[in-house]
């Protein structure tokens, strides 16, 4: 990775705790171990952003576009020679639909890009699950790299069984199931177990109105204890892994 050249890294959402941004960064890191010239991370929302970035763009710099949703910037760069892309799935229409009409649709339009990208585009996938996705659909070159994790020194486990989730409370999540599951675990094994969900989910979906209930349901049942952190620390995050 050390005599990798300059580069850039696009996605639509740059900064916070968004999960490809932060995936984003770590790449960067990556990539320019070693190297007096650092990658850099850019989102590529807003027409700002791309006034700002058009040089770059039109230059012979590799870039590497994070895939996860419709983005028209994806169907110009997949033409472009020395792009790669990254792609992080996108949850189908049928499972978003009944809980995030306009989700859905942008979800909708995201899958549709995808079939229409040139089958020699090359691609890095996130999963297995991914990869083998993208080879179906026609793609002729296409690697499997997990995502990067932060390394973290060991700690003492718990001394009682957790779960822990880590994300957005959304349908493409499987957050319902996943309670469902661990309550399902608890009441077979005779354990008392807690599920530890960090995340939050709009308030005014459907989904997550539902996941709430659920919550409280587990409760008054007593097998399962859940326990919600909404917006913590990032200290304190590493304390709960």
């Amino acid at each position: 990775t050390g005599r990798l050249e300059r580069g850039l890294i696009l996605l639509q959402a740059a900064g916070g705790y968004n999960s490809l941004y932060l995936q984003a960064k770590l790449l960067a890191r990556v990539l320019g171990e070693g190297s007096e010239r650092a990658w850099e991370v850019a989102g590529t929302g807003g027409w700002r952003a791309l006034a700002r970035l058009w040089r770059r763009l039109r230059g012979g710099d590799p870039i590497v576009y994070h895939f996860g949703g419709f983005d028209p910037l994806a169907s110009l760069l997949a033409w472009r020679r020395r792009t790669v892309f990254v792609y992080h799935n996108i949850t189908p229409f049928a499972e978003l639909g009944r809980y995030q009409p306009l989700v859905a649709l942008w979800a909708l339009l995201g899958r549709l890009q995808l079939r229409l990208a040139p089958r020699r585009l090359r691609w890095v996938a996130v999963s297995p699950y991914n990869a083998r996705g993208l080879s179906e659909q026609g793609f002729e070159n296409v690697e499997y790299c997990p995502c990067l994790v932060e390394p973290r020194p060991a700690r003492r486990k718990a001394s009682e069984p957790a779960l822990l989730f880590v994300g957005r409370i959304s349908p493409s999540k499987n957050c319902l199931e996943l309670v469902e599951q661990a309550e399902a675990a608890a009441r077979l094994t005779g354990l008392r177990l807690t599920l530890h969900v960090v995340g939050e989910g709009k308030r005014h979906c459907r989904y997550h109105r539902r996941f709430r209930r659920e919550i409280e349901q587990c409760g008054r049942r007593g097998r399962l204890r859940v326990a919600v952190h909404e917006r913590l620390p990032l200290a304190e995050l590493d304390a709960l892994y």
